[in-house]
């Protein structure tokens, strides 16, 4: 689940600073030059699990300690939330376009009815 993402097409790995730089919904290829779709859609797993983890360590260290202090559970939390901010490139996908009905083949085209020719 957590890998780098590579091309649909000609399997290209794109490193880890490449994909902080791909902004919109649709990339190109840097090898085979095709376009893919960017998928984003798992960006919500590192999220989740950072938050269920920090409930549970907090919890945790509030029962164990009656002499605790606030600073080691917010300097926790803060490098919990800054490791699970560098796992977002690894929830990136890449998709292959799906072809749309306007973006049909020209073969696959049905022929257009054309007027009959009359002879005179």
């Amino acid at each position: 689940m957590f890998k780098l993402p590579v091309c649909p097409y000609c399997h290209a790995i794109y490193r880890y600073s490449e994909i902080g730089n791909i902004k919109g919904k649709e990339c190109e290829c840097y090898h085979c030059q095709k376009s893919f779709e960017v998928n984003r859609r798992l960006r919500a797993v590192p999220v989740v699990i950072v938050c269920i983890l920090l409930i549970i360590i907090n919890l945790f260290m509030m029962h164990t300690s009656i002499d605790l202090n606030l600073r080691p559970m917010i300097a926790i939390d803060a490098v919990s939330v800054f490791l699970s901010l560098l796992a977002f490139p690894f929830t990136v996908r890449f998709l292959p376009i799906k072809p749309t009905k306007t973006m049909i083949h020209p073969k696959k085209r049905k022929p257009k009815n054309k007027p009959k020719k009359t002879s005179k």
